[in-house]
């Protein structure tokens, strides 16, 4: 998936905070979300691509797709996280 060294290395480009690897689950329920064209993105785009996992910043707020092993580090596709799925 990603190499810790290089998770060690990215930070989140819109404030900073350090990245961490999301749950499964969480992974899961938003491609469900995906699945039924519930899932927006911060620019309010709707996601159509689902991703083979998450990066989360340290707060849990914002998730950055992963796909084919690239995390897209793009803020404007970056995931706004309601409380329910931190």
């Amino acid at each position: 998936m990603i190499d810790p060294q290089l998770l060690k290395l990215i930070r989140c480009p819109i404030d900073g905070q350090e990245l961490i690897v999301g749950s499964e689950e969480l992974t899961r329920e938003l491609n469900r979300r995906v699945e039924l064209r519930q899932l927006r993105d911060r620019a309010d785009g709707l996601v159509e691509e689902p991703m083979e996992a998450v990066l989360l910043t340290s707060d849990r707020a914002r998730a950055y797709p992963i796909r084919d092993g690239i995390p897209t580090l793009i803020p404007s596709e970056s995931l706004e996280l309601s409380e329910e799925l931190r």
